[in-house]
């Protein structure tokens, strides 16, 4: 396959080349300041496609990192959506310009429906088409469209002359236990990037312990003069989703790499648009290094193995928000 590197990129239907690895703004922090320095460190380890949302409240901070980086704004790739609400109210022009005065940026390189609200849809998208067709976004897309939502697009493409273009990008729910096979291949048939998002839902959030005692303000048991960063001593340590997967944790071994490493690797080597996330920037670090070994294929069809089609969030026709 194709060497694949920190700059590798996939083509959209116009001709926009979006980078195939990025990070997820969402899940950060709650205040201004500290999300902005961890985007921060973010860009000083070397990402420069940044995914964010009007949900995920981080937009404004994500716009102050990038101006304090001194990096020209060219060499970013930013995409948001539009919220669920605004799809509702027949608003997305409305969210399309609180997302931009947010990020205080003249153009963004790709705007996305975050929910195919279905009775709403369509308004929507024509707003979207319009956005587009002013030369203020890059590229349009969805998240979380199922095949449904976007033959109900191609449909009126063919019939009523004025919706013009299929999503560019779809960024739908994907991880080892839910690959959405059918999902990919109706994207890729369709000329479509296939985005993959790891959302939960509520349910499966962890519950914050009722004490906190001897520890930091997130939990982290320490001693002063060691590493508040090291959480190999912490009794209540977030494992990511994926640790105790021995299929995922025995090619670790083999190839010195974590849990999260690997799926990341095995996303990418699915040709999936990936944007993990974290605060922690060792894991941005370790994100990041995942191009110096290579999946062999008896290894990713072992991967795709896990598969038990187990969405871990929201269906998109059923949403209660």
């Amino acid at each position: 396959m194709e060497q694949l590197s920190l700059t590798s990129t996939v083509t959209l239907s116009n001709g926009v080349k979006m980078p195939l690895l990025g990070y997820s703004t969402e899940e950060t922090a709650y205040d201004l300041k500290t999300q902005v320095e961890i985007i921060e460190d973010a860009i000083d380890v070397g990402f420069r496609y940044f995914d964010t949302a009007e949900t995920y409240r981080t937009q404004k901070a994500l716009g102050i990192a990038i101006k304090n980086s001194g990096i020209p704004r060219e060499e970013f790739f930013i995409a948001s959506k539009i919220c669920i609400d605004d799809i509702r109210d027949r608003c997305t022009y409305r969210g399309f310009e609180e997302t931009m005065a947010q990020l205080d940026m003249d153009y963004i390189d790709l705007i996305s429906m975050h929910w195919a609200f279905s009775e709403r849809m369509m308004p929507s998208w024509w707003q979207m088409q319009d956005i587009y067709g002013d030369g203020r976004a890059r590229a349009i897309g969805g998240c979380n469209f199922e095949i449904h939502h976007i033959e109900k697009i191609k449909n009126l493409i063919e019939k009523d002359g004025y919706t013009k273009y299929l999503p560019m990008v779809n960024q739908s729910h994907f991880h080892p236990q839910f690959t959405c096979k059918e999902l990919r291949n109706y994207c890729m048939e369709n000329n479509i990037v296939f985005g993959g998002l790891f959302e939960k839902d509520p349910l499966y959030l962890p519950t914050k312990p009722l004490y906190n005692l001897e520890s930091s303000r997130g939990g982290e048991w320490y001693e002063p003069g060691e590493d508040p960063t090291d959480h190999s001593k912490d009794p209540r340590r977030k494992r990511d989703y994926y640790d105790d997967f021995e299929v995922i944790s025995n090619m670790g071994k083999v190839y010195g790499k974590t849990n999260t490493q690997i799926w990341i690797r095995w996303s990418l080597q699915h040709g999936v648009v990936t944007t993990p996330k974290t605060i922690w920037k060792h894991k941005m670090q370790q994100y990041i290094d995942v191009f110096d070994f290579e999946l062999t294929k008896e290894e990713m069809d072992k991967i795709d193995a896990l598969n038990i089609n187990h969405r871990i969030g929201y269906h998109p026709d059923y949403i209660d928000f």
